[in-house]
């Protein structure tokens, strides 16, 4: 979920094994609908456990971001739209 106010990303994901990390990147292109390549930011790593995370992207304003949460056994790649 977006939140304008504050240009935040609010993320939650469930998850069958609390082992690990996951790794939070972030694209604010979409480079590839012209056949070239979306250059993704690390913004965060936090705990598998912990379910959430809170991103900042003031630093990078656009319409809509590419989110990629990146765990040991699996990748999830979602779009947020402002």
């Amino acid at each position: 979920r977006f939140h304008e106010e504050n240009a935040t990303i609010e993320l939650e994901w469930t998850s069958w094994d609390d082992d690990g990390e996951v790794h939070i990147h972030v694209a604010a292109t979409n480079h590839f609908q012209d056949g070239e390549s979306d250059e993704y930011t690390h913004v965060k790593t936090v705990p598998l456990v912990d379910g959430r995370a809170e991103i900042d992207v003031s630093e990078m304003p656009s319409d809509f971001y590419k989110v990629v949460l990146e765990a040991p056994h699996n990748t999830v790649n979602r779009w947020v739209v402002n």
